[in-house]
């Protein structure tokens, strides 16, 4: 099935725009690897520091590169619910209060869930870019645009 998200003096703009995030879909998948590498070894280069001095700056040497880490910013966390909950007063607090999804989960029976939770289909929608044609690499590894392209939706 076929559907328009945009008028039809629109249609090649959003036929351009609709390529260029296949192509960025394309071309962000293949870097997923490097970026989970890169993101665990950064998590290894700040645990070497972290019985560090908090205020203290430090550069961590390779061959090739220098790593600058930085002192420890600070942070601002709640220590007493039960202070804050005097402050505000019932209504207030409950007003305020967030209680993730995922502590839900582990500490009230599922059983119970019907009581306070919802599920309705407010989520945002999921995106997958699928080529018209076999992916050929160079040009940015996609195959060119021609006036034809069509937004398909899942059957």
């Amino acid at each position: 099935m076929v559907v328009s998200i945009s008028a039809p003096e629109d249609e090649a703009k959003r036929k351009n725009i609709v390529d260029r995030y296949g192509e960025l879909d394309v071309e962000l998948k293949r870097f997923g690897p490097q970026i989970r590498e890169h993101k665990a070894l950064g998590e290894k280069i700040r645990s070497s520091f972290d019985d560090a001095e908090a205020a203290s700056e430090f550069v961590a040497n390779g061959f090739k590169f220098d790593v600058q880490v930085s002192a420890r910013p600070e942070e601002r966390q709640v220590f007493s619910y039960n202070t804050l909950y005097r402050i505000l007063r019932k209504e207030k607090f409950l007003e305020l209060a967030t209680i993730t999804l995922k502590l839900i989960e582990r500490n009230v029976p599922e059983n119970l869930h019907y009581r306070f939770l919802k599920k309705a289909p407010t989520g945002s929608r999921r995106l997958q870019a699928v080529p018209r044609s076999p992916i050929v690499s160079g040009s940015a590894g996609l195959p060119s645009t021609d006036e034809n392209t069509e937004v398909r939706a899942a059957a």
